[in-house]
């Protein structure tokens, strides 16, 4: 009985180191991508967009900046031509409005569009950028 416990704990001990083995050289699931854009909306403000991709997701960090608080933006996100966030976003004391969303990380590249609409000036941000 004595000998056959000795065996379990040296297999036992041998699959731990052996697993901590494997894990210890296992590759990195995925590398981030990161992306970045600026540009100017149809009137005086402007957009800056980010990109991050990771983990199977691409993060969407989109900031306006215009010169009014208090203003509310309607927005758009479409990843490869099809709308995956849709909403309503105010700006804060110092003009600006950030759109923050993530979408799965499809098969090859993906087109990212951020599309954000001032109702009472009629003023436009259109951000485009692939990852």
């Amino acid at each position: 009985m004595r000998t056959l416990r000795r065996k379990a704990l040296v297999l036992t001990t041998t699959g731990i180191a052996a697993g901590g083995l494997l894990l210890a050289t296992a590759p990195a699931a995925s590398a981030e991508v990161e992306k970045s854009k600026r540009g100017n909306c149809s009137k005086s403000s402007t957009w800056h967009l980010d990109l991050e991709k990771d983990d199977g997701q691409i993060d969407i960090d989109f900031e306006g900046q215009t010169s009014k608080a208090g203003k509310t933006w309607k927005f758009k996100v479409k990843q490869n031509g099809v709308v995956r966030h849709k909403g309503k976003t105010v700006t804060e004391a110092d003009g600006e409005f950030d759109v923050d969303r993530d979408v799965k990380d499809r098969s090859g590249t993906d087109t990212i569009v951020v599309r954000a609409k001032q109702g009472a000036s009629g003023e436009v941000c259109k951000a485009k950028l692939s990852i």
